[in-house]
């Protein structure tokens, strides 16, 4: 068994290389989780009569939630999408836009 220090990897070497993987971790892996969890525990918490956007920008009141799908009531008429495609960002500028 060879160690590190034998193949010339120092031990100030492998405390930047645990810091750079934690700095790593916290700046980009950790966010990223946060971010899903408040996404997944919004589409969970829909409720009928809100009013939500779309990803692809389409502008709606819930009228029937099913497991995983969600029906919105547009000028259209009534369309049927998948939960994960209502954007919390777009749906929380707009009900901060009506609260005003």
């Amino acid at each position: 068994m060879v160690s590190f220090l034998q193949t010339g990897i120092g031990g100030s070497s492998l405390i930047f290389i645990m810091g750079m993987l934690a700095i790593f971790f916290l700046f980009i892996i950790l966010p990223q989780v946060r971010r899903t969890r408040r996404e997944k525990r919004f589409q969970r918490e829909l409720k009928k009569g809100m009013k939500v956007i779309t990803t692809s920008g389409i502008h709606g009141r819930v009228m029937d939630l099913g497991h995983t799908t969600i029906t919105l009531e547009t000028m259209a008429g009534k369309i049927v999408f998948e939960r994960s495609a209502i954007s919390l960002d777009a749906t929380e500028r707009l009900n901060a836009g009506a609260e005003k």
